[in-house]
This record gives C-alpha cells, structure tokens and sequence, in this order.
C-alpha cells in the first residue's frame, strides 16, 4: 500500500472537518490556458472563460502546490484574539492567521516556492527576475536557496498532516549560490528592505517611483535575457501558492466555524487564492477584500470591470512634512495623519507619536506600502475578485495606525501595516 501524499493527507483533513473537496480533486478549468509552464515574461492573458471558470483552476492547484512546497514553508499558527473577539461582540470569536511569522517574513514566499518548484530545471537555468516593493523578492531570494541547496522534492513522505516549522537554508548561502534572482524594486521601496536584500545577496536593480513601472521594467530584462520572471501576484501559480494560506485555515477549523475571512489586498494574488479556496470548500464563507484608501486600485477595478489606474496622492513623508510646517506651535491639538485628539498637556500619544514617526520616512501614500501601488492592465488576479470577494472595504491611515498599535499592546505581535488594515479600529478611549 502506498503512502499517502501531503495533498491526499491535506485533504483527508478537510474531509474529516467538513468543508467540500471536489474542486480541489479536479479542475475547472485548465491552468495551462492563462500561463505558459516556462513562464514566457509576457503578461499572461485572462482564459475566455467565465469569471467562476477562471478561478475554478486555483483550488486544484492549491492542493498541489501545498503538496509541492509543504516542507519549504512554515505552517502558520492561527491565534485566538480575544480582544477582537470582545470587539466584535454576539459571541462572535475572532482569530488572526499570522503569517507575518512564516519564513522570509510574509505570506510571499508560498507563491514564489510554488512557481520556482514548478518549472524544470532547464528553465531555471534561463536566470530568475522578479519585481517588489520587498516582501515578493525577499521571498524569491528565500525559493531560490531552496532549489540552489538541492531541497527540489515536491513533498516529505509521512503518516499524518505536518504541522511542524520547516528551516530554510542559511540565508547567508544566498549571495554564493549559483541561483542569484535579479531583483528589481522601485527607488521608493523602504530603505530597511533595499538594505536586507542586499544583504542576503540579491542582484538588486532599483528602477521607478511606483510598483507598477518596476513589473513592467523588470518583465522586459527579463524577456531581453531569456529569463523566468516571477510576477508578484500576476501569474496563476503564484495565486495558487497564496491560496495555501487558506487549505491551513480551512484545517483548522470545521465548518461552521468560519463565517468570514477579511484579507488584505494589493495586486490580488493573496485574495484571489484564497478567495477561490475558501469559496470552493465551502460558497456561504463571506469573504472581505481591505485596502488602504490611499491606494484601492483592486477595488476600483472590479467595481469598473478593468483594471484601472493608480490615483497619485502625496506620499505619507510629504503629508507629515506638510502638517508639521502648517502646525501651529501653541496649540495642545495633535493633527497629524494619522489621528487627531487634545491631551492635557500637549504632545501626542503614543499611537500618534510612532505611526507619525514612520510616516515621516515612508516613501509611500500609506502605512500599507506592501499594497500599494498600481495593477498590470489584464491582471489575471481580476476574475478570481470579481467572483468570488463579496465586499470591499477602504481603510484610512489613522485606522491603520491604531491598529497596528492595538495589535502591540494587546497581541504583544509587530506587524508590518499590511498587515493589520483588515482590523477594525479600536473603540474610543477615555
């Protein structure tokens, strides 16, 4: 008798918790229609499908890709929140799944070992280029050590669903190993994470004030050299790799435990995978797109049916530079940007005091830079939100400021804002 593989174990875990398996054992559609497997750097083109038969894909390749990158990545713990919980009110119980813990930092690195793990090693040989504000190539860098340390079997034979932290190579092994990635990130990019990837060894090529210039420069180097280019959301392998973040979730609770799911959204990839996975395992879970009100391009775009452009606005360092030279100096009143109150004695609070600090050397228009920026015109992230992501919410930068220090004080977690724009803002303190 043969062992089972950790897709077949994945999904006896679902079946066990109740949640519906058929589309994650059989396609809807074909995959191989919007993306070339040698991942050609032209922009893929939407299937001519339905909107649902786009997305019908992405459960299927879901379950394999967490087959495929299960002893790569970090199964993210999903944390009780007792004080969200108590927020929301009803009995309703809250949890938070922190993938702001999983290896190289973010949820990115699902996608990226997915992609990278796909593709023969001919193809790999091409040279690898991605595009990135941080996060996608900090995680390419961390896919690359994978296959450069020879780690490429698809998954580790055992007699139940893993839970354990797997160990990534030495990062420091990235700057000899023979796959180098070519990472290009806009001359805006945080300063920390152009320095961390540097670091770790990346062939860094800062190029373009906006996310959205970048991609496109880095997808013409990429065809020049031949080369595989990662997109950070734009490409069907990478949404299905981000779509693992669900099949955790969905394992860890039985149905009728899960009622809504709230994910943050920049170019789509993470929503659209776990979008179409949660709606497969289950149509009545609600899902809930968040982004920063300072950049909702996704939003808009599924609202008009296209993807449109970026609305320009200051950058938060512009905005806090032109609060401070318009404060006036004897008032007690803190205005900043990210909150507006009177204290006793002057000054501001410490929610204020840390979030305008960050502002002042964001080089982006919102604390939410991970999720910033415009959308490659005929993103094949589009369909999947259009049909399957019920509502959308706009969050403003003081709502992201609070909660990133409620998160602090309350979670005792440090999170980057990305990561909390999905949490509601917390009630109002005497």
């Amino acid at each position: 008798m043969s062992t089972p593989t950790t897709t077949e174990l994945l999904l006896e875990a679902l079946d066990r918790e109740g949640w519906s398996t058929a589309e994650f054992r059989q396609p809807l559609a074909d995959l191989s229609t919007s993306a070339p497997s040698t991942h050609d750097p032209t922009p893929p083109t939407v299937p001519s499908t339905s909107s649902s038969g786009a997305a019908g894909s992405i459960p299927y390749e879901a379950a394999l890709a967490y087959g495929r990158i299960r002893r790569f990545v970090r199964y993210t713990p999903l944390d009780p929140c007792p004080w969200l919980s108590d927020l929301a009110g009803g009995g309703c119980r809250v949890w938070l799944k922190m993938e702001s813990e999983q290896l190289s930092g973010s949820f990115k690195i699902r996608g990226a070992l997915n992609t990278l793990l796909s593709l023969p090693p001919e193809v790999l040989s091409r040279g690898v280029f991605t595009a990135s504000t941080g996060n996608h190539a900090l995680a390419v860098l961390h896919a690359c050590a994978v296959l450069s340390s020879s780690l490429t079997s698809s998954s580790s034979s055992s007699s139940s669903l893993p839970h354990a932290s797997s160990v990534l190579p030495s990062l420091s092994a990235c700057s000899h190993a023979p796959m180098r990635p070519v990472l290009y990130v806009p001359e805006t990019a945080s300063p920390y994470k152009i320095q961390k990837l540097r670091a770790l060894g990346g062939q860094l090529q800062l190029y373009g004030r906006d996310c959205l210039e970048t991609e496109t420069a880095a997808r013409s180097a990429a065809a020049a050299a031949g080369a595989v280019y990662v997109s950070p959301y734009n490409d069907p392998w990478v949404m299905a790799g981000q779509g693992t973040a669900a099949l955790e979730i969905l394992s860890d609770l039985p149905r009728g435990q899960l009622d809504v799911v709230f994910i943050p959204v920049g170019g789509g990839g993470l929503i659209g995978g776990m979008a179409a996975v949660l709606k497969a395992a289950h149509p009545n879970i609600r899902i809930v797109g968040c982004q920063p009100a300072a950049s909702d391009v996704m939003a808009r775009s599924v609202a008009a049916g296209r993807i449109v452009p970026e609305v320009k606005i200051p950058t938060l360092t512009e905005t806090v530079s032109n609060s401070a030279s318009t404060a006036d100096a004897n008032s007690t009143t803190v205005s900043g940007r990210y909150a507006t109150g009177t204290m006793e004695s002057g000054g501001t609070t410490p929610a204020v005091a840390a979030a305008n600090a960050v502002a002042a050397a964001a080089p982006s228009s919102t604390l939410s830079d991970a999720t910033a920026g415009g959308v490659e015109e005929g993103s094949l992230t589009l369909p999947p939100c259009m049909c399957c992501v019920d509502e959308w919410v706009a969050v403003g930068e003081e709502e992201i400021a609070e909660a990133l220090v409620e998160l602090l004080e309350q979670q005792a977690k440090m999170v980057e804002g990305c990561n909390d724009q999905h949490l509601p803002p917390p009630p109002s303190r005497p």
